[in-house]
């Protein structure tokens, strides 16, 4: 997925995006406007979801299946969310994300 001009990186880590029960496995890059998905060749499910910062009511941790504390959910002003569960490696990140968005959205 092409960044838009003038659109930075903030963070890139491995994630899982929740789609229904199926877990679609890929790259969450988080820029200064966007969540970019995509995901790797081999799921069955397959594609891209980018999600404007701007569309977005809050960003919070959340537990992935109700168990583990290593999930990342986004809810859009629709009402509609979108749950990433982040890699072990990239957990630590999520308190940082979710300032950042914060910040975002009250400026």
């Amino acid at each position: 997925m092409e960044l838009h001009d003038g659109e930075t990186v903030k963070y890139k880590l491995s994630a899982n995006l929740r789609n229904g029960i199926e877990f679609v496995g890929g790259v969450l890059t988080i820029t200064d406007q966007r969540f970019l998905f995509s995901s790797h060749a081999i799921n069955i499910q397959k594609g891209e979801v980018a999600i404007p910062i701007s569309d977005m009511e809050k960003v919070s941790e959340s537990n992935a299946l109700g168990i583990l504390s290593n999930g990342l959910t986004v809810e859009l002003t629709d009402g509609s969310t979108h749950t990433f569960v982040v890699a072990p490696g990239d957990v630590f990140k999520r308190e940082n994300i979710v300032e950042f968005v914060q910040e975002k959205l009250s400026a």
